[in-house]
């Protein structure tokens, strides 16, 4: 409290309240009641008539007749009127508050006033509510609405519902998230949950996003999955159908396992290979220019072509259609394979070799101030990822395989050109710096054109590392500048490939898919157990054999090329198989179906026991409103009775002293 020049102050928790004391006794002075006014008026005693003359003069008519005039109510009759009311009202109802806070006086948008806000924060009680709620537990909420908000966070409640009561169900969703939520920050209480601090409601949210992310990609995979299914299925009885044509013998494996294309998931499992499936110069190279007449037209400035349509290269993100580990045979010779990536899109198919590098720290030499230097590291090993081929789905030339039940599959392709993109030299003369590291150059200055770009650097510090450029015209090793050698160019010239796979019948049948999707025409299947093949550089074809060997488990490839291949599965022995997978199919059906039946008649059961549970909780809740209200009219009854009969006392005290 304190005084001041024109009223007092009075310093309430939410701030300083400032009063002014002109007129202020008047403004809050009660009256009295009108039941008090009426007994004082019949009073025949004339020390009262004369201490109270103003009062009963101001309250009665003018003529001096006890009918009162209507009540002048004060301030603070108002406030008590008010809040009585407000009071009567919240008990008949669950009331929800919503504290507006008004960010700034001039109407703006997106500004915030910092003093005007934490003013409105400090006068509402804001803080004091908060500092109120963290003492105890900041979030209430009953179980059933818990699990409607919360359920996605646990797998025992979703997708299918939880086998227990909400309490147990609720529990199940806190105890899942006992990373983020320790078990001491929540209580279960009858019907409802406590949760201690806000954090924690944070933190169950942030989990509930997450979670619906993974919910929306499952999704998605999902119809995807049952997009292509059909897509999948004509195709592998497409070349089914070829493989039954040609006379070829079938392994298990292959007539029985479906078609699924993407297996190692690119998008999502294989970003450090994006940088290599995506260098494309020449769709990069693209751009749109609008000619006079308004029209729009594209121009490649690497290969100077111009179209008048928007070429399909230009759509920065490939389609993959397949993506798996392959064996490709790399040294003719000698039959030795590699296992690498290979990846089919809608532009290439491309293989990437991942060698794990060795990388050893050298020791620290001893020195005048550190005589005794810690040992260094133990030797760790990283992945590395080179891209050994791009093969241009527009030079495929065809398919072969054997007759065999072998995993051994022919791509063939047409020679590309060499260099598939022209290389345009910067004039040396007029070159002012190196176009690599920046360094002056002298008229005496070594310089010369970097193969792989064209640009100028000095042959001292730039043109000093070497690699092959086999698409550019160079399968041997040349000097390049330090960009060349991190640019993802190919490492072999484009060629016939062999390629070893369980999945060999899915590579082929995509190859043809995706051949067809790209020039609009099928490319055949040549199936024979003597191939033949070209290599990039090499003047002659080589060929490459298969033997039926009926006492191997698997095929071998032996030096020359030659494969020795098991027998495949009999046609009798397939029928059967499909007869057998059929009746298990229809079996595993008619048991999927019940188990769902019996599921929806327990989620049924289960969802009239909640509504049954949240009828009586609301009865309940009604009955205890009601309750808590009738209770509430019988006090103010009360307590109107016992003023009652106090002012009939008084009045007559006041009368019996009068006389």
């Amino acid at each position: 409290f304190h005084r001041s020049d024109r009223g007092f102050m009075i310093k309430h928790y939410a701030g300083d309240v400032h009063y002014d004391s002109a007129g202020f006794t008047a403004r809050n002075k009660d009256t009295l009641n009108n039941d008090v006014l009426i007994a004082l008026a019949t009073s025949k005693n004339k020390f009262m008539q004369t201490l109270l003359a103003d009062v009963l003069n101001d309250a009665l008519n003018p003529g001096g007749n006890p009918n009162l005039k209507k009540r002048q109510t004060t301030a603070g009759f108002k406030i008590r009127t008010q809040a009585d009311e407000l009071v009567r009202t919240l008990k008949t109802c669950n009331p929800h508050y919503v504290r507006t806070i008004k960010s700034n006086d001039e109407k703006k948008a997106n500004f915030f006033d910092d003093a005007r806000v934490l003013h409105q924060v400090k006068y509402l009680g804001l803080m004091e509510n908060i500092h109120v709620r963290r003492a105890g537990f900041s979030y209430r909420q009953y179980f059933d609405r818990f699990i409607k908000r919360f359920k996605y966070i646990c797998p025992a409640t979703f997708p299918r519902p939880f086998k227990g009561s909400d309490r147990d169900a609720c529990a199940a969703i806190l105890r899942y998230a006992a990373a983020s939520l320790p078990e001491a920050h929540w209580k279960l209480g009858e019907t409802k949950l406590f949760i201690r601090y806000p954090q924690d409601i944070f933190a169950l949210e942030d989990l509930r996003e997450a979670q619906f992310g993974k919910i929306v990609s499952k999704i998605q995979k999902a119809w995807g999955r049952f997009r292509n299914n059909r897509e999948y299925i004509l195709l592998k009885a497409n070349n089914d159908r070829i493989y039954s044509k040609a006379g070829k013998q079938r392994r298990a494996d292959s007539v029985f396992r479906p078609y699924q294309g993407d297996y190692l998931d690119y998008r999502s499992k294989l970003p450090h290979l994006h940088h290599l499936v995506d260098y494309d110069p020449i769709a990069d190279a693209w751009k749109e220019y609008y000619a006079d007449t308004g029209k729009k037209f594209y121009y490649n400035y690497v290969t100077q072509n111009t179209l008048w349509e928007r070429p399909p290269e230009m759509d920065k993100q490939q389609r993959v259609f397949y993506s798996d580990y392959v064996e490709r045979v790399v040294n003719h010779d000698k039959a030795i394979k590699e296992k690498e990536f290979l990846i089919m899109t809608d532009r290439a198919m491309y293989l990437i070799q991942e060698v794990y590098e060795t990388i050893v720290t050298p020791p620290t030499k001893p020195t005048k101030q550190n005589p005794h230097p810690p040992p260094p590291p133990a030797p760790y090993t990283v992945p590395r990822y080179f891209l050994k081929k791009r093969l241009d789905f527009r030079l495929v030339s065809g398919v072969s395989v054997s007759a065999l039940a072998d995993t051994y599959c022919v791509i063939h392709f047409y020679p590309g050109a060499v260099p598939y993109r022209p290389i345009t030299p910067v004039p040396i003369k007029g070159t002012p710096n190196c176009m690599c590291c920046g360094v002056k150059l002298t008229p005496a200055a070594k310089k010369a054109n970097c193969p792989g770009c064209g640009t100028v650097v000095c042959l001292k510090t730039c043109l000093v590392h070497t690699r092959v450029l086999p698409t550019l015209g160079y399968p041997k090793p040349i000097k390049v500048c330090p960009r060349c050698v991190a640019t993802p160019e190919a490492l072999e010239a484009q060629e016939d490939i062999i390629l070893s796979s369980s999945q060999k019948s899915e590579i082929v049948a995509m190859v043809r898919k995706v051949y067809k999707r790209v020039m609009g025409s099928r490319i055949p299947i040549n199936c024979q157990n003597t191939i033949e093949y070209q290599l990039a550089f090499e003047p002659r074809p080589r060929s490459i054999s298969f033997q039926a060997q009926p006492t191997l488990a698997e095929c071998a490839l032996f030096p020359g090329l030659l494969v020795q291949a098991p027998f495949g599965i009999p046609q009798d022995k397939i029928a059967t198989i499909e007869v057998q997978r059929e009746e298990r199919r229809k079996i595993a059906q008619e048991r999927y179906k019940k188990e769902r039946e019996e599921a929806r008649v327990r989620e049924l059961q289960r969802e009239k026991e909640r509504e049954e549970a949240h009828r009586k909780m609301v009865e309940l809740r009604k009955k205890q409103r009601a309750e808590a209200a009738d209770k509430a009219e019988t006090e103010r009854q009360q307590r109107e009775n016992a003023a009652m009969e106090r002012r009939s006392a008084n009045a007559k005290k006041v009368s019996s002293g009068g006389r």
